[in-house]
């Protein structure tokens, strides 16, 4: 798995929302873990709050952490044609990293933002490039295949050397679309996954239709998710689809549960209040086991330890294996009434979709899965997907309603000719 470190300084939140962006475009390469930090503030808090600077609650960096990454993005504001002294202090401090060689042969790229059109945003980009070169990081830059880059209309940050935005005198001017969609050069680990749309003829004929990605975010003990999985099952062969599956996490643990749900009991009568709606409005009811959940005799499970089975699965098997496992731990819920955070009855349900016991075994320990778990629980929150299922159209950004299948066709043919 590839690790990146997207790092910024931001005094109101422009450097913020692009690291945010730069952030997102990683994720969305398969394989990718993705961290945001802030570079720790030096301005005393009396100053800050009499220049209007914008709190931010991102986790601060420590330059220690930095060799723990393949890949890193620097973000800063301008200072006069220089990067802010804030993160001119925190790239001094890293000078135990350059003593160990430490951050030698990693990808680095920057990104900036900047008062006005030639406020000197782009010595800022090129002047960022320099200790890192001392590093010896490898140099990332924003080349000319990012057409708006010729573009004479508007105001358009960024350059050559890096993405970045133009803020207004005032600060008053937020990063526009454009500045927003620039990312690092193609073939650095921290580009995002951009590919030519496919197109296909229907299965019923007729004309060609681009190919669509869609991002599925779920949870194994959501029965919202189980009447859209067989939905999207037969539209993804109908449209050709690819689906990538994210794992969200409703409740991680017990703990959790409790304080969303209260008490066992409690949960378990809540929830399954949400069956009852859920299996009205389902293609298959009868999979759907209100009284023999009610019944069970252990507390409604939370769904981490079904995530990493499911994460588990596709390490071995691909995002197939994912799908697969996924609809036969949901089967195992809803229908079985099983305990679905037992990884007894997981090993089970990878057994019977034909992953090699051992092999499954292995990959649900592997601090790796863990790994790619929160990777797609931060992939959600830089997303802003707050409910579940979410299945979000890469290639517009537009989000399924669910619904019908008649409904979700429909919106998958109008983003398909979007797109083509």
């Amino acid at each position: 798995m590839t690790r990146i470190l997207v790092l910024y300084y931001s005094s109101y939140g422009h450097v913020r929302a692009l690291a945010e962006a730069e952030a997102e475009g990683a994720l969305s390469v398969a394989g990718t873990l993705v961290d945001i930090r802030r570079i720790p503030e030096t301005v005393p808090e009396p100053v800050r709050r009499a220049a209007g600077y914008v709190d931010d609650d991102t986790p601060v960096a420590a330059p220690a952490d930095l060799a723990a990454y393949d890949g890193i993005i620097f973000g800063t504001p301008t200072r006069f044609g220089m990067m802010a002294g804030q993160m001119k202090q925190f790239l001094d401090q890293a000078g135990g990293l350059w003593a160990k060689n430490a951050l030698v042969g990693k990808v680095a790229a920057v990104f900036a933002s900047t008062g006005s059109q030639h406020g000197g945003h782009e010595a800022t980009l090129l002047s960022t490039h320099i200790p890192l070169m001392h590093f010896g990081m490898l140099i990332a830059g924003l080349p000319y295949t990012f057409a708006d880059q010729t573009s004479g209309e508007g105001i358009i940050g960024g350059a050559p050397y890096g993405a970045g935005t133009i803020a207004g005198a005032d600060g008053s001017r937020a990063p526009t679309e454009t500045d927003l969609a620039r990312r690092p050069l193609p073939g650095c680990p921290c580009r995002p996954h951009r590919r030519t749309a496919r197109r296909r003829r229907s299965r019923s004929g007729g004309s060609m239709m681009a190919t669509l990605t869609i991002d599925f975010f779920h949870d194994v003990v959501c029965c919202w998710c189980f009447n859209i999985s067989s939905r999207m099952r037969s539209l993804a062969r109908e449209f050709d689809l690819d689906i990538r599956h994210r794992s969200f996490v409703l409740q991680a643990s017990r703990k959790e549960m409790a304080a969303r749900w209260g008490t066992p009991a409690e949960a378990r009568e809540t929830i399954l209040g949400h069956w009852s709606v859920c299996r009205d409005v389902s293609d298959r009811p009868d999979l759907i086991d209100v009284e023999a959940m009610r019944l069970a005799r252990f507390d409604y499970p939370h769904g981490f330890e079904a995530a990493l089975a499911c994460k588990a699965a596709e390490a071995i098997g691909g995002q197939a294996a994912h799908w697969d496992l996924f609809d036969r731990i949901q089967l195992a819920h809803l229908a079985e009434a099983r305990d679905i955070a037992d990884r007894q009855v997981l090993a089970e349900a990878a057994r019977d979709i034909g992953l090699d016991a051992a092999a499954f075994v292995r990959a649900i320990a592997d601090p790796a899965t863990a790994q790619a778990v929160e990777a797609d629980r931060q992939a959600a929150r830089l997303l802003q997907v707050r409910s579940i299922p979410a299945l979000i159209i890469r290639d517009t950004g537009a989000r399924l309603v669910n619904g019908p299948v008649e409904h979700l066709r429909a919106q998958l043919r109008a983003a398909a000719h979007l797109v083509a």
